[in-house]
């Protein structure tokens, strides 16, 4: 799927790298913030987050299948190196950036589209088979164990994280001597803050041997709650004339 997203891509230069930018920035932004509640704010849908996720898991538990313990920074390159989710976006990067140089041949139009046909149709229904896979592992009798950090992780990713970052995305490109960003451009910015945790955290949480029953919870609530958060502040936005 994230290849897929990528590919398609017309270039470099359609990309509009001041959006790019100020995402990362105020993702970065609300990743500290997490760890300075001591929670992990789940929404690793993109690169950035991804990243920032691997670094957060594997800071907690770096132990090798032989029982050691290994080095940090080797460890969560190993770690980035081998996650999927960045392994897509980083081929699909390189298919959009060596495309010139093969006078704009693609595999989604070339004699090898069946290939692109078949990755496009598997990579639509990831989310969604995702999802009937965690309905068979739900259980609500873990709701009152972990309602303390659902409790955090729901406030954090639905409320915190989209006030914070789109404060960021709204008044820091003055200071950057950026322009104001689009309507549009703002809409997509915050569709990137304030929908609810991704679906691919829960595997990664358990690949990487972290709390993926806590992650199950967390993408459940947010998902419940967030069709009420989305249209407040959708709601407000349009009335004070961002979106």
């Amino acid at each position: 799927m994230m290849f897929v997203n990528i590919y398609k891509i017309e270039s470099l230069d359609k990309i509009r790298w001041n959006v790019v930018l100020f995402a990362v920035i105020s993702v970065l932004a609300l990743f500290f913030i997490g760890l300075l509640l001591a929670s992990l704010i789940s929404a690793f849908s993109v690169p950035a987050f991804n990243i920032l996720a691997v670094i957060s898991l594997s800071a907690f538990n770096r132990t090798e299948s032989n029982g050691k313990k290994t080095n940090l920074f080797i460890h969560i390159l190993k770690e980035i190196v081998k996650n999927p989710l960045i392994q897509g976006v980083a081929l699909g990067m390189f298919c959009v950036i060596i495309r010139p140089f093969f006078g704009g041949w693609r595999f989604s139009t070339g004699n090898l589209r069946f290939i692109f046909k078949a990755f496009e149709a598997l990579g639509s229904i990831a989310p969604w088979f995702s999802l009937i896979i965690l309905g068979g592992q739900f259980k609500f009798s873990s709701v009152k164990r972990l309602l303390p950090q659902i409790s955090v992780s729901v406030f954090a990713r639905l409320i915190l994280a989209p006030a914070v970052g789109m404060l960021i995305c709204i008044f820091l490109p003055p200071i950057f001597g950026f322009p104001s960003f689009s309507s549009a451009e703002y809409a997509s910015l915050f569709g990137l803050f304030a929908t609810s945790e991704a679906v691919a955290s829960i595997s990664m949480a358990d690949q990487m041997n972290g709390d993926s029953e806590l992650a199950g919870q967390i993408l459940v609530w947010t998902t419940v709650f967030s069709s009420i958060t989305l249209f407040l502040f959708v709601a407000f936005f349009r009335h004070i004339g961002i979106f």
